[in-house]
């Protein structure tokens, strides 16, 4: 039943714990805030007495003198007085009175929101008056004293006081009563198992708080001139009359704009969008969707409107010269490719030359079907294979 009481107390002070700690691991235990030089923790007690005493539940008080020794441990000197309620009517008048004193360890192991939970251990001389006790079936009073021994689980509470820090401080002990004394009680057991509940505050004696943080030194401001107000100082800068506003690198100078880059020969031209920029002698450029009506070297319609590219990209190079290159697939003889390659080169030569563009820059050459670029075998390689191509000469 006592071992219940303490579990369930402790538990609870657990949960009074987790919900009232700071969630901030940086902040400090409040032992390390109150420890120093010495703190007072008056408590007021409710002690749930082991049924072999044959006395009822005590009620008294606590009062500890202590001092931090490390930032999560603190040694302490107790007192404490109990005064139980008598189990029968025959002690009535009587007044059994526990008086002790000892000491108690604290330890506070816990980091993060438990931080300021704490383990106990403490031992104490307990003089006991007007005791019940049971000896061959007769009944009376008697004194006696022992040590005492404890173990417990507590929490402190921060609050300040006058702007200085304190806690509420609460406790469960399970408190060993080491009597030894054969009789005392109801005579079963030669110890008396106790739990002990305290509350209460504690604050420190003679606090002095700490120092302020020193001030940092004052920055001695250097007045610099910069005449042109480019963020670059007169003594470096090697543009001093740079426009207000103007974007300037570390010397003071505004620097010089990224070269465009060069053009890139286009190798395809799509849909007639061809651009001879950037190409040089040996580079190719197909010109897609350049076709011809079926076993002739006659121009569509649509093969006509891309040539007129064609004619808009060699007026703007005019540092140009191509060879027009007529191309078949393998279908039909050799000869009969060869030879339809060739008009078709020349179709396209002179459809450009009709539309401005200087005989002299131009030359037709057909390759039949000696230069494949895809799989003779499928329709779609044979439509890659019959194609004009424009070389840069």
């Amino acid at each position: 039943m006592k071992r219940a009481t303490f579990i369930a107390a402790t538990a609870a002070m657990l949960a009074t714990g987790a919900a009232g700690a700071q969630s901030d691991d940086a902040t400090p235990r409040r032992i390390e805030n109150m420890g120093r030089p010495v703190y007072v923790a008056p408590m007021i007690s409710f002690t749930v007495d082991d049924s072999a005493r044959r006395t009822k539940v005590g009620y008294g008080g606590t009062l500890a003198l202590g001092t931090r020794v490390l930032s999560f441990a603190a040694v302490e000197a107790m007192a404490y007085y109990t005064k139980f309620n008598d189990e029968n009517d025959i002690y009535v008048g009587a007044r059994t009175e526990a008086t002790g004193y000892g000491g108690n360890l604290l330890l506070f192991p816990l980091p993060g929101a438990m931080r300021d939970v704490f383990l106990l251990a403490g031992a104490a001389y307990n003089d006991v008056r007007q005791h019940p006790y049971t000896a061959g079936g007769a009944v009376g009073l008697a004194d006696y004293d022992s040590t005492v021994y404890d173990l417990g689980l507590g929490y402190l509470g921060a609050f300040d006081l006058f702007g200085n820090p304190a806690a509420l401080r609460f406790e469960a002990r399970y408190r060993l009563d080491d009597h030894g004394e054969e009789g005392l009680g109801d005579g079963s057991d030669d110890q008396f198992g106790d739990v002990v509940l305290s509350a209460g505050f504690m604050f420190p004696l003679f606090y002095s708080p700490p120092p302020p943080p020193p001030a940092p030194e004052p920055v001695e401001v250097v007045a610099v001139a910069d005449a042109d107000y480019d963020g670059v100082i007169d003594d470096i800068d090697q543009c001093p009359d740079s426009p207000y506003g103007a974007t300037v690198d570390a010397t003071g100078c505004t620097p010089a704009p990224e070269p465009e880059p060069e053009p890139v020969c286009a190798p395809v031209g799509e849909n007639g969008e061809v651009d001879l920029a950037g190409c040089t002698t040996g580079d190719v450029v197909v010109l897609q969707g350049v076709t011809f009506e079926f076993d002739s070297e006659r121009l569509t319609a649509d093969a006509q409107t891309i040539l007129d590219g064609v004619v808009a990209a060699l007026q703007a190079a005019p540092d140009i010269s191509v060879e027009v290159g007529g191309h078949t697939d393998a279908r039909g003889a050799d000869d009969y490719n060869q030879r339809l390659s060739e008009r078709r080169a020349a179709s396209v030569r002179d459809y450009l030359v009709d539309r401005g563009i200087d005989g002299a820059r131009l030359s037709a050459v057909g390759y039949g079907e000696a230069s494949p670029v895809a799989d003779n075998d499928t329709d779609e390689g044979r439509e890659q294979n019959r194609r004009v191509e424009l070389t840069v000469q």
